[in-house]
């Protein structure tokens, strides 16, 4: 927002047609609102006003503030959308850490399970084996 632009303006020709108009903000309470607003060169932008009612003497008079937020909420819409895809990576990091401990279970459960069980069945084996020197020949292979 341009000050120096704007001086000399009517406040009511700031406020763009459609939008919040002036006689919305001022009243005879202290306020604050965002709106639209337009520049002196006719371009639109977002604005936190503030009004505050003053007296100066017996006349009424209302002070406007204005505060372009234009780039402040670009910046906050830039970083919600950061924050989405930061969530949106953090799901995906962990599906992916998911599909591996359901790989690596697989893997114990199929590749080791079955070697736990062949030795189990092996030393079984062993064990009815009644031949001692086969039992050796057997350990020692």
């Amino acid at each position: 927002f341009d000050p120096a632009a704007s001086v000399g303006m009517r406040a009511d020709a700031l406020f763009e047609a459609g939008a919040a108009s002036w006689t919305d903000v001022a009243s005879d309470a202290e306020r604050r609102d965002r709106v639209e607003l337009r520049r002196g060169d006719g371009a639109v932008f977002r604005a936190e006003i503030g009004t505050r009612p003053l007296r100066v003497g017996t006349r009424a008079l209302t002070l406007l503030f204005v505060c372009d937020v234009t780039e402040s909420e670009r910046v906050r819409e830039e970083l919600a959308q950061q924050h989405e895809r930061l969530h949106a990576m953090a799901r995906r990091l962990l599906s992916v850490q998911e599909d591996e401990r359901r790989t690596l279970s697989r893997e114990l459960h199929d590749d080791i399970g079955q070697q736990v069980t062949a030795i189990k069945l092996a030393a079984l084996a062993l064990q009815d084996e009644p031949d001692a020197a086969r039992r050796a020949d057997i350990v020692c292979e």
